[in-house]
């Protein structure tokens, strides 16, 4: 499996830290959140690369609910775990 979550992308090193991905993602994902509710869903499913430790965190810090990990293939990130949560709005 290719690992495209290096040390730099989970904020381990270099000069962006976690707190910064944290910060801009959170919003990120609240504005997508307004967008949804403004077309009548009433929660979405996030699915998460179970490498992927600072989307994780975002998710579970709005709110995500662990659904479940399930084995997942793309061609991009191979054959890999999958973490599934869902968001209620």
């Amino acid at each position: 499996m290719k690992n495209l979550y290096d040390k730099k992308e989970t904020g381990q090193i270099g000069p962006i830290s976690f707190h910064f991905w944290a910060v801009d993602g959170t919003e990120i994902l609240k504005q997508g959140f307004h967008i949804a509710k403004e077309h009548g869903m009433d929660k979405v499913l996030m699915n998460i690369n179970d490498e992927n430790l600072v989307s994780a965190h975002i998710c579970e810090k709005l709110g995500g609910k662990l659904m479940d990990r399930i084995q997942s293939y793309n061609d991009a990130e191979g054959h890999h775990i999958m973490r599934r949560y869902w968001i209620y709005l």
